[in-house]
Order: C-alpha cells, then structure tokens, then sequence
C-alpha cells in the first residue's frame, strides 16, 4: 500500500522526527524501521504532518506513523479511515510517542506562533 503525499518532507526534518521520537510511531508506539517507508512490511511508516496548512520544512510539524495493519495510524488517526484526502489536525499532545517515551516535549518558537495563527484565523480571531 503505497501513500502519497501532495506534499513532502525535506529528509533533515525526518531526520529531526525520527530521533525526538526514538523510532517510534508517534500515536502507537510500535517500533519503525528506517528501510520501510511506504513499504507496508512489518515497521513501516509514513511522515504525516501535524498541521497540513503549516510549512513542511518545520520538525514540529511532522509525525511519524506506522501503516501496518491493525493499528494503521498513519489511516485511522492522519486521515479518516476511509479516505486519504481527508486531513485530520493533530495536536502534539494526541500523540503520546510524539516525543519519544516522554511526555511533553517542547515545540519551537516558530511552530507555536505559526499554530496560534492557525487556530486564530480557523476560530475567526483575526484581530489577536
């Protein structure tokens, strides 16, 4: 099963994602294997951004998610499970591998001021 994204990753932030969380998929846990992106072998994975209005080239906005049957989190929680054009907003605190086995990690300066644009215009608050 391949994806395909409109967009992709530079490999430096894919990079930056696999090591804050350690090889990890972000929502399940399951242990990736670098050699099986898009594979749909055991370990495989797919970068999926957090936000798809935000850049591509911001760490912050991209999680790392298995794609293998059943937990399939790359389908079942980036998009909705029935059709992959369909994004779903991400937040870090969804994703409790998103910072490897800790907690809470703390995003960058310009991926905050980037979000709270985000929530800002999608709320209607303009003005803040």
């Amino acid at each position: 099963m391949q994806y395909k994204e409109p967009e992709e990753f530079p490999s430096s932030v894919i990079r930056e994602a696999w090591k804050r969380q350690r090889g990890q998929c972000a929502k399940c846990g399951t242990k990736l294997i670098v050699a099986n992106r898009d594979q749909g072998t055991l370990g495989s994975w797919h970068p999926h951004p957090l936000i798809k209005a935000l850049r591509y080239d911001l760490s912050d906005n991209c999680a790392l998610l298995c794609i293998n049957p059943p937990t399939d989190c790359h389908r079942n929680i980036g998009h909705d499970a029935l059709d992959l054009r369909v994004y779903n907003d991400l937040r870090d605190w969804q994703l409790p591998y998103f910072y490897g086995n800790k907690r809470r990690g703390y995003p960058s300066s310009e991926y905050k001021k980037r979000l709270k644009a985000y929530d800002n215009d999608r709320l209607g608050l303009h003005w803040l």
